[in-house]
């Protein structure tokens, strides 16, 4: 389709929360490239936990803008107001809910884009005002192709590196990450299973993405490990790459909401998974990867996280074959066809090139 005849096309607005685990702006731009070659014009609005220069984004097709959580109804609403829209896409880590959802049109769609942590124990009163607070759930692209893939990876695609530098290492030495940190009862018999193998293993050290927290550093010190455990915060895209090619693994929990697009560069990196004791979503992933061979799954046993985490350690054969599986799935996880499947999803018409093109 020629360039002139854009203003024809169906008009979608994309809605991204990037309230997630390795969620940036630039994920939304992608986004809005994809929807675009599927055969739409797009709006985009990011709506970020807080705006920053790091989120600010570089342009993309269509027009956006990225917003602070706290006034997402304002822009929304104002974003609703200005066009008849032919759909309005919700791309979030949560379940078709969330505080976005009830500021939505009722037939507007849901696009997975991670996976969130279960619910928690609340009672039945907290849970239903919850509920009611978050409005009724969108409802998703649909089942992905191939079924087999889980939607928390069908709906998203390999970043293409080509072209980028290998990066500078950003440790002097092994490491472990541990991209959701390790506050929460969750992560304790994570570092009592640090804290058993630390003296056989003298050279790794435990890098969180997460800031430094009190309950974190005396948890720490208790198991005698407090100097190889370091805070850096999370990481910029630049910087995450390097993270995922130097570490000798890499430790999830599923407690946190985490985008899709980071575990595909985890493994299109090359960086064995192990998740510990996942739930709710996390925990169908988990098992999907488990039995599939492109991740370890273990309960949250001090003893059979120690075991599991030598294992990656010693890359021993059943590590480097994962390994092999997870970057074939990131592979297989190819842009175009994701565009042929959003346009199906939507009932739009890839655009054709011009023939100058």
């Amino acid at each position: 389709m020629a360039s002139g005849s854009r203003a024809h096309l169906p008009r979608t607005l994309l809605i991204d929360d990037l309230d997630a685990l390795g969620a940036e702006v630039a994920d939304t731009e992608q986004r809005a490239t994809w929807l675009e070659a599927a055969g739409t014009r797009v709006t985009w609005m990011a709506v970020a936990p807080a705006v920053t220069p790091e989120t600010s984004g570089n342009g993309s097709p269509g027009h956006g803008s990225v917003v602070p959580w706290e006034r997402r109804a304002e822009f929304l609403r104002a974003r609703l107001d200005e066009a008849r829209w032919h759909r309005v896409v919700l791309a979030s880590a949560a379940p078709g809910r969330g505080g976005l959802t009830r500021l939505l049109p009722r037939d507007a769609v849901w696009w997975p884009t991670g996976i969130a942590p279960a619910a928690g124990a609340a009672s039945f009163r907290e849970a239903l005002r919850g509920v009611l607070r978050a409005g009724p759930a969108l409802a998703p692209l649909g089942s992905p192709e191939p079924v087999d893939t889980p939607a928390a990876l069908a709906w998203s695609a390999a970043e293409n590196r080509a072209g980028r530098g290998a990066g500078f290492p950003l440790w002097d030495g092994d490491l472990l990450l541990l991209p959701e940190g390790l506050r929460g009862a969750a992560a304790r018999p994570i570092l009592a299973a640090f804290a058993r193998l630390a003296e056989d293993w003298s050279g790794i050290d435990l890098v969180a993405w997460s800031h430094p927290a009190l309950e974190v550093d005396e948890n720490a010190r208790a198991h005698g490990v407090d100097t190889r455990l370091h805070a850096v915060g999370p990481p910029r895209r630049s910087a995450e790459w390097s993270w995922w090619t130097q570490a000798a693994g890499a430790v999830l929990t599923g407690t946190s909401r985490c985008s899709s697009g980071l575990l595909l560069r985890a493994l299109a990196s090359g960086c064995p998974l192990l998740w510990v004791a996942p739930a709710g979503p996390a925990a169908e992933l988990a098992r999907w990867m488990a039995d599939r061979g492109i991740a370890q799954c273990v309960s949250s046993d001090a003893s059979a996280i120690a075991v599991a985490i030598t294992r990656m350690l010693e890359r021993v054969p059943e590590i480097e074959a994962s390994i092999r599986a997870g970057r074939a799935l990131a592979a297989r996880q190819d842009p175009a066809e994701l565009i042929v499947r959003l346009g199906a999803r939507l009932g739009l018409e890839p655009r054709r090139r011009s023939a100058a093109a």
